[in-house]
């Protein structure tokens, strides 16, 4: 079976069962690839080495533990950290 970015060979068609399997492997690896952009772009843009890096894993890792991912709490926390409403209807306040 094929699993993540693995070239497929185009004489062989996935089932749905293989393909449905191959994405739900991709899935779990999604959150570490972001992730590694996110540290990768900072460390290309701004310089940032280890510590800097490892500073904002451990500020990701609260986030992520702290709103587990609940639209609504990062919605009213952009909100109120940033006074801008990122949803498109404009500023919170002013």
């Amino acid at each position: 079976m094929i699993y993540l970015n693995a070239s497929i060979d185009p004489g062989i068609e996935l089932n749905p069962y293989q393909y449905l399997a191959m994405r739900q492997n991709q899935a779990k690896w999604t959150e570490a690839q972001i992730t590694a952009c996110v540290i990768l772009a900072m460390h290309r843009k701004e310089g940032w080495g280890f510590n800097r890096s490892r500073e904002l894993l451990e500020r990701m890792q609260q986030v992520k533990e702290e709103y587990d991912y609940d639209r609504e709490k990062l919605i009213a926390a952009a909100l109120s950290e940033c006074d801008i409403d990122w949803t498109g209807r404009g500023k919170l306040h002013g």
